[in-house]
């Protein structure tokens, strides 16, 4: 159980991370593609070699076709533990968010919403402990 727990908490700790890092990748994708519909443009004065440019070209799709891939984990994984805060109720999701995801800290948080650590701390493992049933196996 512990372990799961540990596991929520990682995931939620990941969750601003992981938006960020899509938002990256979805850039580096469109900057790859404009960067390759630039190349693409050739002026009749100027030789092109086409076997740099072929190479080139699918080296960009696979990079972008990594990308996309790494996008929609995130996105999946992203997706999952949002889906695991929408079982908790207002209370807990307003502690997790202030603890696990935003990190803010105990004694911040409890200055915050006006409640104790271990109150905090109570409410927060009974959340992680809805939680766990969207990563059992």
């Amino acid at each position: 159980m512990e372990a799961l727990k540990d596991k929520v908490l990682f995931e939620l700790g990941m969750i601003k991370l992981r938006e960020v890092q899509i938002e990256d990748m979805k850039l580096r994708i469109e900057d790859m593609r404009i960067g390759d519909t630039l190349k693409a443009i050739g002026y009749d004065d100027m030789p092109v070699s086409p076997s740099k440019k072929c190479a080139n070209n699918d080296s960009n799709m696979f990079a972008i076709e990594k990308l996309e891939a790494i996008i929609k984990r995130y996105e999946i994984s992203n997706k999952r533990i949002h889906n695991a805060l929408n079982i908790l109720n207002e209370e807990e999701i307003e502690v997790v968010q202030l603890v696990c995801i935003d990190k803010v800290s105990f004694n911040k948080a409890s200055v915050k919403l006006g409640k104790q650590r271990q109150t905090l701390k109570k409410i927060r493992d009974l959340a992680l402990g809805k939680m766990v049933i969207f990563y059992t196996e």
